[in-house]
């Protein structure tokens, strides 16, 4: 048995072929709406259908989102108000990343899904794809699309950053052009 967050140098496909590997991804690993439910049952959270659906639609099922959410549930924070969760997320991920880091994953924000070289490309940061890479193997919500071939960042980071560029008033035009330019020249 191989257990790992990160994909193993190792010929996956022909282990797969032969039924002699199973591999888990995010998708199979996140909770369902009624997992969710009890869930916050273990955590002595009651919770309404709404309020877990919601909870559901903002976590997209990770363990990870949703305990963050319930932290500031239990504190009294509406499931409409995520600010909490971004202060946990600031305090929890993004501050403890080095500036490189944290102004990548700003930029990224824009985008709902991207390539390695997209993004590279984009951001005009060759150092873009080994942050990626890391981020990933560090769960730190970061997730690969097999199927896609594609990047995406958690709806809770995502949201948070999103907010950050907001409040912070930072300019994305040339991120922006670049993006536009880039799905001009690659379709």
């Amino acid at each position: 048995m191989l257990i790992s967050r990160t994909w193993p140098k190792i010929n996956r496909i022909d282990l797969l072929s032969k039924g002699l590997c199973f591999e888990l991804d995010t998708g199979t690993l996140a909770f369902t709406q009624r997992e969710v439910q009890e869930y916050c049952s273990y955590m002595d959270f009651s919770a309404t259908s709404v309020e877990i659906e919601k909870i559901h639609r903002l976590t997209g099922g990770w363990i990870s989102a949703i305990y963050l959410l319930l932290l500031g549930l239990k504190r009294g924070l509406p499931v409409a108000d995520i600010s909490d969760i971004n202060r946990l997320v600031r305090v929890n991920l993004f501050d403890n990343l080095d500036r490189q880091t944290q102004e990548i994953l700003l930029g990224l924000s824009i985008f709902d899904s991207f390539t390695l070289d997209q993004a590279a490309e984009v951001l005009d940061n060759s150092q873009t794809a080994k942050i990626v890479e890391g981020l990933l193997e560090q769960n730190a919500f970061v997730e690969y699309d097999r199927s896609a071939g594609a990047y995406r960042l958690h709806n809770v980071l995502s949201n948070f950053l999103r907010q950050k560029l907001k409040a912070e008033g930072i300019d994305l035009n040339l991120i922006l052009r670049r993006a536009g330019k880039w799905h001009i020249d690659h379709g």
